[in-house]
């Protein structure tokens, strides 16, 4: 194994333990039903065959990048809501991911249970607004 593949490797076997991380503690145990996929391809197609509330993504993934899942997942369903993880802190990225329909952007390391807090607010003001649209129509 030379050096860019065991790097390749550690970079896998670490999105692996972070999805079971999510998967199996904080936003299982708090009530959430959670996918995971490996690319953003993989999360694409889950989007294209269910309706999904929420979409927790990494922004730099094989295969597909998450501010284009971001953009592609917004064109199939306006109302999903997409919280983009990064171990990047880039302020132009952020921005960029805000104004593509992002609800959050968060700056690794960051802690699970304030990941959770923050897809628990924007499930909220998303389901307060549909509830608004509702009585309105």
């Amino acid at each position: 194994m030379t050096t860019n593949d065991k790097t390749w490797f550690e970079k896998q076997v670490n999105r692996e333990l972070f999805r079971q991380t999510l998967k199996e503690t904080a936003l299982s145990q708090v009530g959430y039903i959670v996918t995971t996929a490996f690319t953003g391809e993989e999360a694409l197609d889950h989007v294209q065959g269910r309706t999904f509330d929420a979409i927790i993504t990494d922004l730099h993934m094989p295969r597909m990048q998450g501010d284009e899942l971001l953009r592609r997942c917004k064109c199939l369903d306006s109302s999903i809501v997409v919280l983009v993880l990064t171990a990047a802190g880039d302020i132009d990225c952020a921005v960029r991911c805000l104004q593509e329909g992002a609800v959050d952007y968060v700056s690794k390391p960051f802690d699970l249970h304030d990941v959770v807090a923050r897809l628990d607010k924007a499930l909220d003001q998303r389901h307060m607004f549909f509830n608004q649209q509702q009585l309105t129509s």
